[in-house]
């Protein structure tokens, strides 16, 4: 079978609900030359069934796969081992709980052939809820330069200089890391090793990062393709966690990822050469990591982060004494007393509040004296005119 100019690969876990809507989206495309990948995480529902049924109305360009067991990590072991068993030119990652537009890899290939890029970044996209599109949603940089006035129309290159890498690394919280978002050239992705870590969570975050440091040719394309579901269940990507699991798994994702982070800068040639740039992508991942678990560091005190963090670290057997879950639990404790602190500052305090009010009172006891004092001039001016017209 000849080598497709697209590589599809969507993981999958318990997609029963929407694989069929993933699949009829991509059966839909106006582009034809794709192979899908689906790499099934061992679910436990109908899920398989339903991607078998597809086969037959994919005439052979479809495959299905599995992992031996369930990876437990968002999908990056499902993904890599798509990358292995793919042949295209490209390789786009959809999940499976989320579809795209019936010209989504048209106009992903178009861009990338018309700029040779490695990667074509889309920074645009729709949230969908509740069966309808609830946001066209730009990235956190789209929305800087709307709010500066500049009107993002057509795909950019970005610079490939040392700098600008180092700019757009110094930025990447203010862009979309989820892997959708990328059109990648496959060439490219085994020529720098570039896979996903198989860590719990937050591999994308670092699969990106590689991707923003490496690639020469990256097109910033803002042409929004893909339906982003908020409201899904039991998927890959999606799922309720418990307060304790979830402050538990962010934190420890970071510890565990600090060891990947260091490879990195052993490993790729621009990050040997630009150093400086350690302390961005491990500040990077150390936000994406602890915004992720904000709300459910909400429902809890810093003394109770440090108790969870020392009984999960000693679970999991982590490299890092009480001294890690006390700075994080620091962290914690000056971040909330941060946020209380500017809701004071917004909030005009007691007093100020009451003379305002009572400034306000007076005013319309003024106005209203001064609407009472009008009437009775015009009512005067009209007497005097009634008996003026007498005499």
């Amino acid at each position: 079978m000849e080598m497709p100019a697209i590589s599809v690969i969507i993981p999958m876990y318990n997609a029963k609900r929407y694989v069929r809507e993933c699949l009829d989206s991509f059966l839909a495309q106006t582009f034809t030359d794709f192979e899908i990948i689906v790499v099934d995480d061992c679910s436990t529902d109908s899920s398989r069934a339903i991607v078998e049924s597809y086969a037959p109305r994919f005439n052979g360009w479809l495959t299905l796969i599995g992992t031996q067991k369930n990876s437990g990590n968002s999908g990056y072991t499902a993904r890599n081992k798509g990358l292995n068993f793919s042949r295209g030119e490209y390789v786009y990652f959809a999940d499976a709980d989320d579809f795209v537009t019936k010209t989504a890899l048209e106009e992903l290939y178009t861009a990338a052939k018309n700029f040779d890029a490695d990667v074509v970044y889309t920074c645009i996209r729709y949230i969908y809820e509740g069966g309808r599109v609830v946001e066209t949603r730009p990235d956190g940089v789209g929305r800087m330069r709307r709010a500066n006035g500049i009107v993002e129309n057509r795909p950019v290159l970005e610079s490939n200089a040392p700098q600008e890498k180092a700019k757009r690394l110094a930025i990447f919280m203010n862009t979309f890391a989820a892997t959708w978002t990328k059109l990648v050239k496959r060439d490219f992705l085994v020529k720098n090793e570039i896979v996903f870590p198989e860590i719990k969570a937050g591999g994308d975050v670092l699969w990106d990062t590689e991707l923003t440091a490496c690639a020469e040719r990256f097109l910033r394309l803002p042409t929004a393709i893909y339906f982003w579901r908020q409201d899904a269940v039991d998927s890959v990507t999606h799922g309720k966690k418990s307060t304790d699991k979830q402050i538990a798994l962010w934190c420890s994702v970071f510890v565990s990822a600090v060891s990947f982070i260091d490879d990195l800068f052993k490993r790729m040639e621009f990050f040997k050469q630009n150093p400086n740039t350690y302390n961005i992508v491990l500040n990077n991942f150390f936000n994406s990591c602890f915004n992720s678990n904000f709300e459910a560091r909400l429902q809890v005190d810093s003394e109770k982060i440090f108790e969870i963090l020392t009984k999960d670290f000693a679970e999991k057997n982590l490299d890092a004494d009480s001294t890690v879950p006390f700075l994080f639990s620091v962290i914690d404790s000056l971040q909330k007393n941060l946020i209380a602190l500017q809701q004071q500052n917004a909030q005009p305090p007691a007093q100020i509040q009451k003379r305002i009010a009572e400034l306000e009172k007076r005013d319309r006891y003024n106005k209203s004296y001064i609407a009472e004092l009008e009437k009775f001039v015009a009512d005067s001016q009209r007497r005097i005119a009634a008996l003026e017209g007498r005499q």
